[in-house]
């Protein structure tokens, strides 16, 4: 048998020999080599290149096992050709010319066995879900997964019926009836569609041709790439179905990542309740358990690495997600929203308008040019703005620089300043206070927010609304007399962070944020000690009862300084609203800067 790591060994080497041919004509899975290119001249170019490759390294292929110029070879157990990958018909005969398993052992050998065919078999995890469930009660009988001990159990003992007969047989029509899967097509345009049921959760990777996007979706020629489903048990089993359609899109693009990850991206297509539900999780439910809403994050950060075109579909017409997790669906009647274009809620093809080329970013010879034009005088006067000499422009009795009401290719570039890029994705009334500083036209309050509003990370980045807190709240009446902080826990980042500690001032509004590898009492300590030192001893602290926070370290500093900590309600986050607010706009603004230049979540520090 060899070392136990003799494959990988072997692997290592042969992709050592050939590693500046793989992917370009070579594909190597350990002594099989399958070569492949467009014509025939090039196939024997590169058969000149394999063979004086393996003459330099001393390598002997054997001559009874060689094809040349096949259309379709079996290659690791498939058939290969350009019209795509199918299970070898002979393997697939003998899954389904097996008898009747006896034995637990018989049963673990024909799952193992049909495994290796799970991501051509629409539906898998729910046609075999019977069956791994006698499985596991065979399984606790012998105490052991093991085929040896497995053997001596026969299925009757472990209530094999009918219908687990039934189930079997279902097993053998997929294999049957399985679906021949794509090329990928670098060409193509990629949809990922994913759904879940109470039980199950299936996911569909698709290639059409980008001219078909256009098209309703039940006229879209959609060529299978690959499915993945799984079944919910034990603690998953008892979640939300919308945090279980969450799930599922979050393992379908993990899983399928190597599909997914391309230079231009996919289209997902999902209800958009569920996107709104990972990446606002408060706004969907004010009373969620933290360690919920922590893992919503941290799926909404996975996804965030990832380029992608959202297509909302709703579940009524999701019909390959509901095909793929719910038992026995029947079909679906076409909505008749369905013959429209679905709705596009965000393209990330140009998330980055600060830092696309096409951008021309405002200058003031640019106005200058607009405010000389004869057309705009008579709407300047009627604005009540005046020419002045030394700038050149037309600027308001308080100084504002005037932009002509028609230039909205100009009001737009201005708000895409003003509110993306550094400034943080703000909301509307913070991006129109900053617009009217320097500049004013007479609907600007108006389109800011229609502008805002339309923001394509602001949709599945703004919150929701925090319910009130429960009794009175302290309130500050001069600045560094009542202090907030909390931790915010954050997806770890290329330095090591994993949490910011927030402090803000009760009255100022003035916060701090200190990025922290470790929660942990040492950190706080730290923290409060420096705020300190800079602005003077707070005599009123107001956080949560987390233990990094509500210890002898922080106590007895609380004690030493002569200060009164005010603990909030356990399990009730927005009793320190005023904190939490600004929890939220860290949050919001780190996952929208995140989106617009394309960083993986690694990056946030």
């Amino acid at each position: 048998m060899g070392a136990t790591d003799a494959v990988a060994y072997c692997q290592g080497v042969v992709e050592g020999i050939f590693r500046d041919l793989l992917g370009n004509g070579i594909l190597c899975w350990i002594d099989d080599i399958l070569r492949y290119a467009e014509d025939a001249a090039a196939l024997m170019e590169l058969l000149d290149k394999v063979l004086a490759r393996c003459e330099e390294y001393g390598l002997k292929l054997h001559a009874k096992k060689c094809q040349f110029f096949a259309t379709e070879v079996k290659w690791c157990g498939k058939l290969i050709s350009a019209q795509g990958v199918r299970h070898c018909p002979e393997r697939v005969q003998g899954l389904i010319d097996m008898p009747l398993p006896k034995t637990a052992g018989d049963l673990q050998q024909f799952l193992c066995a049909i495994n290796w065919t799970r991501q051509g078999i629409q539906e898998y995890n729910r046609l075999t879900g019977d069956l791994y469930a006698v499985l596991e009660r065979d399984m606790v009988l012998a105490g052991t997964p093991k085929k040896q001990k497995l053997n001596r159990f026969l299925l009757v003992d472990a209530g094999w019926s009918e219908s687990d007969t039934a189930c079997l047989n279902a097993v053998r029509d997929a294999l049957v009836n399985m679906v021949p899967l794509a090329h990928p097509s670098q060409t193509a345009e990629v949809c990922l569609y994913a759904d879940a049921s109470q039980d199950y959760w299936g996911a569909v990777v698709t290639q059409i041709d980008p001219s078909e996007l256009q098209l309703p979706l039940e006229k879209q020629n959609h060529r299978p790439l690959a499915f993945l489903s799984g079944r919910f048990a034990g603690a998953s089993s008892r979640g939300a179905t919308i945090e279980k359609e969450a799930f599922a899109i979050v393992e379908s693009t993990r899983r399928l990542e190597y599909l997914l990850l391309r230079p231009r991206g996919f289209h997902l297509y999902t209800d958009h309740r569920n996107l709104v539900y990972m990446f606002d999780p408060y706004g969907s439910d004010g009373t969620m358990a933290r360690y919920r809403a922590d893992k919503l994050q941290r799926w909404a950060l996975s996804l965030m690495s990832l380029k992608y075109v959202i297509e909302h579909v709703p579940g009524e017409v999701n019909t390959w997600g509901d095909m793929l997790s719910r038992w026995g669906a029947g079909p679906v009647l076409p909505a008749e929203s369905s013959a429209r274009r679905v709705a596009r809620l965000a393209v990330v093809d140009r998330v980055t308008p600060l830092q696309e080329a096409e951008f021309v970013w405002p200058s003031e010879g640019e106005i200058r040019t607009l405010h000389q034009d004869p057309q705009y005088q008579e709407q300047a006067r009627a604005a009540g703005v005046n020419w002045d000499d030394e700038r050149a422009l037309l600027l308001s009795p308080t100084g504002q620089v005037w932009i002509p009401p028609d230039a909205t290719e100009l009001q737009q570039r201005l708000c895409v300043i003003a509110h993306a890029g550094a400034s943080g994705h703000r909301g509307a009334k913070t991006t129109a206070a900053a617009l009217s500083e320097v500049f004013v036209w007479a609907t600007m309050p108006a389109d800011v927010s229609t502008f805002v509003q339309g923001c394509l990370h602001c949709m599945v980045t703004a919150g929701g609304k925090i319910p009130r807190p429960h009794g009175e709240t302290l309130v500050a009446t001069k600045p560094n007399e009542l202090l907030h902080f909390d931790f915010l826990s954050m997806l770890e980042g290329e330095d090591g962070s994993k949490y910011v500690f927030v402090l803000k001032d009760g009255m100022s509004g003035y916060v701090e944020l200190v990025s922290c590898i470790d929660a942990t009492s040492d950190q706080a300590y730290a923290s409060l000690l420096d705020w300190f030192k800079r602005f003077g001893v707070v005599r009123l602290w107001v956080s949560d009862q987390g233990a990094h926070i509500k210890n002898q370290v922080i106590a007895r500093l609380q004690s030493a300084l002569g200060a009164h900590h005010h603990f909030t309600l356990a399990y009730t986050p927005w009793a320190n609203g005023t904190v939490e607010v600004v929890n939220r706009e860290v949050l919001k603004s780190v996952k929208a800067l995140l989106s617009e230049r394309k960083l993986q979540a690694t990056y946030w520090p």
